[in-house]
C-alpha cells in the first residue's frame, strides 16, 4: 500500500482501518502518530537550568536534582520510604483493590544478542527456538527434584504474582499479556505449561482472572518518497500501551470486571523481575485518589545517558512536566550537566528522578475525570492530547526486487505520551493529572532491574552480586546496593561482541563481581573465575582474545583484579597498575 492521507474524512479512516486490519487501539494510535507526523508541534527547545549563570529567554527545563525549592513544590511527588513508614496503614487498603497487570513483552530486545543462547536453552527445554521477548528467552536456573528446572523471566514475573495472590497481597490479581505478532506465541506457551509451584496444574488454571492478551500491531513505514509504505513494518512504540489503558477508562467492556472495592492497572517491563508495585504503592495511590503514577528512581552513574523528569517554565508562566533526554542537552549544548546531574551535581538531599517505565493508573478516579473530558471535547480529540514526541528512526533495508531504500519508522514513549496529557490537564483543570513516587537508591532494584545489556543478564541470575529468593520469585542484593558502573566494548567504540549472551556467560563464567565498583573493558577478553572488586580497567590492544585469568594467575599469582588497570599491549604484554 501506498497513500499520503490527507485529513481524511471519518469514512476514510473506516475504510482505511478496515484495509489495515487494525483494531481500535492499534489504529488509532497509528493515526495518532501520522497526524503529528504530517502537522508537527512547534517543538519548544529547553534550557536545563544552571544555578548562577542561567539567562535563557525560552523556556527552562529544571531537572529535580537542582531545582530551587519552589520550583520543586509544583511536582507532585512522594518517596518512597515514607510510604514504607505508612505501610500499616496502606496495605488494608491495596488488600480491597484488584490489580491489573499489564507486562510490556512485545518487543524482541535486539540489543541483547540471543540466537546461540536460546538454541541451547530451547534444546533442553524441548522448546521452538525463534526469538521472542527477552522475558520469554532468558532463562534462570531453579532448584529441581533432583534435576535443573529452566524457567523463563516472564514465568518467574507469573509466579512472583500468583505468590502475592496467595498471600492476599491484593483482593485480586487480574493479568493481561502485552504482546506482537513475533512473541506471542511464545507466552501462550508459557500459561499452558505445568506450575512450577504447583505441579499436575497450568499457570492458566490458577491465574485466577486473566483478560484477552493485547497485541500491538507492525504498521507501515514512511518511504523516501513520504508515502506509507508496507516495504516496512514496525510497531508504534510502547506508548500505545498507555493508550490502551487510558482508553479502558473510558469503555467500560475494556476492563476487567472484578469483585473489589479498587481497581489500578500497572504496565511493567516484561523482562524486569521487579517491575511490579508493591501494595504500599498501590494503597497510597487509593487513598490519595490519585489518578495516574510514574515511578521513577534515583539516578546513579548508570544512567548517565536516560531520561530524567525536570520541571519546565515557560517565559509565559506556564509550569509543566517533561522528560529531558540526552539529545535535547546534547542541542543545548549541556551534555556534560546533563549526564553528571544527580551524580556530581544537586542541591543537597535533592535526587534526579530517573524514569523506569514502570506506571499505574487508577480507575476509581480516571474513569469519571476522562468520561467529562471526552464528552466535552471527543473521543478523537481525546486521543490527540496522548501524543508522543516523535521518535523518528531511518531504517535501511534491501526489498524483494534487490534494491536498498530507507524506510522511516516513527514511534513514540508511554512517558513522553503521559506528561505530554498532564500538560494539557494542567492548563485546562489547573492541576497535576501525572504524579510520582519516587524510589531511593536502597529499594531500586525492588523496582526496577531491567535487563538491557547481555551483562545485566549475567549479573542479575549468574554472578554472586544476586540471588534469586525462590519461595517469592524475587531479586535481592548480596553484594553492595550501588550498581557498578560497566561498560564493555570489543573496540574503541563497538560493544558488538558483548551484546551477546552466550559469549559474556562463558567469558566471565565463575567472576565475582559482588565487590565491583566499576568495570570498564575494551578489547576481546575471558574473565573466568576472577575476583573483580573496587574500580577494575581491562585493556587487550593485542588484536586477540585476552585471558585475563591466566595473565593475573602470572603476574600476580592470584585472580583478583581490585582497583587495578590491567593493560595488554598489541605485542602481547601485560601490565598491571594501581588506580587511586
Amino acid at each position: 500500500m501506498k497513500a499520503f492521507i490527507e485529513a481524511p474524512s471519518a469514512e476514510t479512516r473506516e475504510r482505511l482501518q478496515s484495509f489495515m486490519e487494525l483494531d481500535d487501539t492499534n489504529f488509532s494510535a497509528f493515526m495518532v502518530l501520522f497526524d503529528a507526523f504530517k502537522n508537527p508541534r512547534v517543538r519548544t527547545r529547553l534550557e536545563i537550568f544552571e544555578p548562577g549563570q542561567n539567562s535563557a529567554d525560552g523556556a527552562v527545563a529544571y531537572p529535580t536534582a537542582i531545582a530551587p525549592r519552589e520550583i520543586l513544590s509544583k511536582l507532585p511527588y512522594v518517596n518512597y520510604r515514607d510510604l514504607l513508614d505508612r505501610a500499616d496503614e496502606l496495605r488494608p487498603v491495596a488488600a480491597r483493590s484488584a490489580l491489573w497487570v499489564k507486562k510490556m513483552q512485545a518487543g524482541t530486545g535486539s540489543t541483547v544478542v540471543r540466537d546461540d543462547y536460546i538454541k541451547k536453552m530451547r534444546a533442553s527445554t524441548g522448546e521452538t527456538t525463534h526469538i521472542g521477548a527477552k522475558g520469554t528467552d532468558l532463562y534462570v536456573d531453579l532448584p529441581g527434584d533432583g534435576r535443573r528446572e529452566y524457567r523463563s523471566l516472564a514465568e518467574l514475573q507469573i509466579m512472583q504474582l500468583m505468590i502475592a495472590q496467595e498471600n492476599h497481597e491484593f483482593c485480586e490479581i487480574v493479568f493481561q499479556d502485552l504482546v506482537s505478532t513475533e512473541t506471542l506465541d511464545s507466552l501462550e506457551r508459557i500459561w499452558s505449561k505445568p506450575s512450577y509451584l504447583h505441579p499436575g496444574r497450568t499457570y492458566a488454571s490458577i491465574a485466577g482472572k486473566r483478560v484477552e492478551r493485547f497485541v500491538q500491531a507492525q504498521v507501515p513505514c514512511i518511504d523516501e518518497s513520504y508515502q506509507l509504505s508496507y516495504n516496512r513494518t514496525a510497531p508504534t512504540g510502547h506508548w500505545i500501551f498507555a493508550v490502551d489503558a487510558l482508553r479502558a477508562a473510558l469503555h467500560r467492556n475494556l476492563r476487567p470486571r472484578t469483585k473489589c472495592e479498587h481497581a489500578v492497572a500497572v504496565i511493567g517491563n516484561g523482562e524486569d523481575l521487579s517491575s511490579t508495585p508493591d501494595p504500599a504503592m498501590v494503597g497510597w495511590m487509593i487513598k490519595e485518589r490519585v489518578p495516574i503514577v510514574m515511578v521513577t528512581t534515583e539516578k546513579t552513574a548508570n544512567d548517565l545517558k536516560g531520561g530524567q523528569i525536570a520541571l519546565v517554565r515557560s517565559p509565559e508562566g506556564e509550569d509543566y512536566v517533561t522528560i529531558i533526554e540526552q539529545a535535547q542537552a546534547k542541542e543545548a549544548g549541556q551534555l556534560e550537566l546533563f549526564e553528571q546531574i544527580g551524580v556530581t551535581i544537586k542541591n543537597d538531599d535533592q535526587m534526579a528522578f530517573f524514569n523506569t517505565n514502570m506506571a499505574l493508573f487508577n480507575y476509581d478516579v480516571l474513569v469519571p475525570m476522562l468520561e467529562t473530558l471526552a464528552q466535552e471535547i471527543g473521543e478523537r480529540a481525546f486521543l490527540d492530547l496522548l501524543a508522543p514526541d516523535l521518535i523518528m528512526n531511518w531504517k535501511e533495508q534491501t526489498d524483494d526486487d534487490g534494491i536498498s531504500r530507507k524506510y522511516l519508522q516513527i514511534e513514540g514513549a508511554m512517558g513522553s505520551s503521559l506528561l505530554n496529557f498532564d500538560r494539557y490537564w494542567r492548563k485546562r483543570y489547573g492541576q497535576p493529572l501525572v504524579h510520582f513516587i519516587n524510589v531511593e537508591r536502597e529499594c531500586r532494584t525492588k523496582f526496577f532491574s531491567p535487563i538491557k545489556t547481555a551483562f545485566d543478564y549475567f549479573m542479575q541470575f549468574h554472578s554472586d552480586r544476586f540471588e534469586l529468593n525462590p519461595t517469592t520469585m524475587r531479586l535481592s542484593h548480596v553484594g553492595a546496593e550501588k550498581l557498578p558502573l560497566v561498560v564493555l566494548k570489543d573496540a574503541e567504540t563497538a560493544d558488538r561482541y558483548y551484546a551477546d549472551v552466550s559469549t559474556v556467560l562463558s567469558n566471565f563464567a565463575g567472576a565475582s563481581v559482588r565487590d565491583l565498583t566499576s568495570l570498564t573493558v575494551r578489547g576481546q577478553v575471558t574473565a573466568r573465575d576472577v575476583r573483580l572488586a573496587g574500580r577494575v580497567e581491562i585493556v587487550n590492544e593485542s588484536g586477540h582474545v585476552a585471558h585475563v585469568e591466566t595473565i593475573v594467575q602470572t603476574l600476580t599469582g592470584t585472580r583478583e583484579l581490585r582497583d587495578q588497570r590491567l593493560t595488554i599491549d598489541q605485542a602481547g604484554r601485560a601490565s598491571l597498575t594501581a588506580l587511586r
